[in-house]
């Protein structure tokens, strides 16, 4: 049990970074073409 609710606990933490990542490389990918396209 304890095995189980550890595996989870990494698992949940280590989706939630996933997640954070993709969105930050999402929202930097946007801020770049707005950046590029206000120096351009």
């Amino acid at each position: 049990m304890n095995l189980l609710l550890q595996n989870s606990f990494y698992s949940s933490v280590f989706f939630s970074n996933t997640f954070i990542l993709t969105e930050t490389a999402r929202v930097l990918k946007v801020f770049w073409k707005t950046a590029g396209i206000r120096i351009a």
